[in-house]
């Protein structure tokens, strides 16, 4: 290799393996897969059945509209896809029945599957871009409008924070390995670069305003830019929210984004074998780093053993016309000394084809399902995970106060309450020492006789009584710091108390695949 020339970056099946990451492109049906699943990793079961449930959103009169072909498919293996049809003798009114059974809105998702199949029938050239802008304007299109409508808000209304998420159309590459100094592992694949996802979806980070009724909510506070720039800041370094830049300094409203839990992969329908596999490897590479994101977020949540209650993270595929749908979990969690390491898998759980109507309906419904998981499951769980980081720092904080408390309890001016304070002292050694020497020994005999007495009623050990005590020392905590103090190197974390420390193995050589998975993208894969 020529002086100065860079290494070729390499982003293949075998990098990915070396790295501790597995993808399995075969397709299970949907029960076998969910069976699968909830044997292993039940919380990623959990997430395919919510995302793969189809039940009641195909009216009689879209039924009609279909091929033959897609009817006898519905009929055969989607029949519970079908919305009852309204009884002439029934009791209930038309309009009970169209709210009910939600008739426009289901009508509405087929009417825009209708024309995503047209959309998808008119493109022959290979040309990624007409690809992306169908699955970005279509499929995605509400979400990407609602994102761009929410950066331009000035006023935040509590109710509709927690029902957002972000669709990030890529502008620049996200620098999930030159966000983190201590992510400084030797690279097992030649290379650097960043992760360049066509399409993901995150959490929005709230910008910073004063605090007024709901807004003073954990569940909405914990995704402030404040409060997330702290823990970045205090715990050194192992957590890491955003997946683009640090926290510590002003974001751009489009890059308030946090914790992603979806992406998106695109490529033109007249690609090779190699690049069709490289687009499965960099989805699978994707969601291995949203994963390793969230594997320190739940480090003080979730135990080493509990690593299958960590949130899984979806990935979407598209390879011109032909859809497929992942599902991504950490599969191995060991700590080993200083180290954690992690392994991921992702399996497809999903592939239908845009030019069919019925698979486009079901692709329109996961992806609705992908949104309301996100909002109501995903988003509470990473805020529990960002509340017990919340619990932590304020104990290092408690613990630090404690010492320096005593610390400055040694060195304080002598107060009057302290000559007072020294004159009862006294008087207590004083009585102590008379008792010792003899005096009041008519009181001691008492005390002897009640002692006699308690030892024989109680039949139990006698213990003498305890002396008085007119101070009571601050506990120590040895090796305390304040969190006002300089903050520690990386490489020292482990000092804080609790030890806390993730040094990721294989996340780390992961993170390394992803900054060299893009270079040269049209370079064949190997």
């Amino acid at each position: 290799m020529e002086k100065g020339k860079k290494p070729e970056r390499v982003l293949n099946r075998e990098a990915l393996v070396k790295n501790g990451i597995n993808y399995y492109d075969d397709v299970f049906r949907n029960q076998d897969i969910v069976a699968y699943l909830h044997l292993y990793y039940p919380q990623a079961s959990i997430v395919t059945e919510g995302l793969l449930e189809c039940k009641h959103i195909l009216s009689q009169s879209s039924f009609e509209k279909l091929s033959a072909d897609s009817q006898n498919e519905i009929r055969e293996n989607y029949h519970s896809s079908m919305i009852p049809q309204l009884d002439k003798r029934s009791s209930i009114d038309l309009d009970h029945y169209n709210e009910t059974y939600q008739i426009a809105l289901h009508d509405a998702r087929f009417e825009l599957a209708r024309r995503i199949q047209r959309s998808a029938n008119n493109i022959r050239s290979g040309k990624e871009h007409r690809w992306s802008a169908l699955v970005k304007n279509e499929l995605f299109g509400t979400l990407i409008e609602s994102s761009r409508r929410a950066e331009g808000a000035t006023t935040f209304d509590p109710r509709k924070i927690v029902q957002e998420v972000k669709m990030y159309v890529f502008c620049h590459p996200l620098n999930y390995c030159s966000i983190d100094s201590c992510l400084s592992a030797k690279m097992k694949t030649p290379g650097s670069g960043a992760l360049k996802p066509d399409l993901y979806m995150a959490l929005p980070i709230t910008r910073n305003s004063k605090a007024v009724g709901f807004r003073k909510d954990d569940y909405i506070q914990n995704f402030t830019e404040t409060y997330l720039a702290n823990l970045e800041e205090h715990k050194n370094g192992n957590l890491i929210s955003s997946p683009i830049t640090r926290l510590d300094k002003d974001l751009r409203e489009k890059d308030r984004v946090c914790f992603p839990c979806a992406v998106v992969e695109i490529k033109h329908h007249k690609v090779s074998q190699g690049q069709r596999r490289k687009c499965y490897c960099q989805a699978a590479n994707g969601a291995a780093t949203a994963l390793s994101m969230l594997g320190r977020l739940s480090y003080l949540s979730a135990p080493n053993n509990s690593y299958k209650e960590v949130q899984p993270v979806v990935s979407f595929t598209f390879i011109g016309y032909e859809a497929r749908v992942w599902i991504a979990c950490i599969v191995t969690k060991i700590k080993e000394e200083t180290q954690l390491l992690c392994e991921y898998e992702m399996h497809c759980i999903w592939e239908g084809d845009l030019r069919k109507i019925w698979d486009t309906v079901r692709l329109c419904r996961i992806i609705e399902n992908l949104h309301y998981w996100t909002v109501t499951h995903y988003r509470v769980w990473v805020s529990s995970c960002l509340s017990r980081w919340r619990c932590e720092l304020s104990a290092i904080a408690e613990r630090s106060i404690l010492g320096q408390l005593e610390d400055l309890g040694v060195t304080r001016p002598k107060t009057e309450d302290d000559d007072w304070e020294s004159e009862n002292d006294a008087v207590d050694s004083t009585e102590e020492s008379d008792r010792e020497s003899g005096q009041g020994a008519e009181n001691q005999d008492d005390d002897k006789e009640s002692d006699d007495l308690y030892r024989s009623e109680g039949e139990r050990e006698w213990t003498p009584r305890p002396k008085r005590s007119s101070k009571v020392g601050r506990p120590r905590m040895n090796g305390s710091k304040s969190l006002n103090s300089t903050p520690q190197k990386r490489r020292d974390v482990g000092t804080l108390l609790p030890a806390i420390k993730l040094d990721h193995g294989k996340s780390d050589s992961l993170l390394q695949v992803v900054i060299t998975s893009k270079h040269g993208r049209s370079k064949s894969f190997s």
